[in-house]
């Protein structure tokens, strides 16, 4: 799972030029993801993209070139997405206290 979230915050970070192109053609950049994760949050940032890839597969590969990035993408707005949310609310709860 950490092996995923890493692939997908690089496949974010540092797009290829066929993922920057593609973000381009839905009207996004990795600029402006990394200033919604850094506002909204990593789940926030891949709900918006799954929005926006609709049922565009290609779309989504392209963007997240990596097999482990599109995994764990598919593994966290997949079936479990309420489980994701849960989790992923539990962490911003903790995180405000350890911070």
């Amino acid at each position: 799972a950490s092996m995923q979230l890493k692939n997908i915050l690089m496949s974010i970070n540092k797009p290829s030029k066929e993922a920057a192109d593609t973000l381009a053609s839905m009207g996004l950049s990795a600029g402006a993801l990394k200033s919604k994760i850094q506002d909204d949050g990593l789940l926030s940032t891949l709900e918006l993209l799954k929005k926006e890839f609709g049922q565009n597969a290609d779309a989504q590969a392209k963007v997240f070139g990596n097999s482990r990035a599109l995994m764990g993408v598919m593994d966290l707005l997949g079936k479990g997405i309420d489980s994701t949310r849960e989790i992923f609310g539990k962490l911003n709860n903790y995180s405000r206290y350890c911070l």
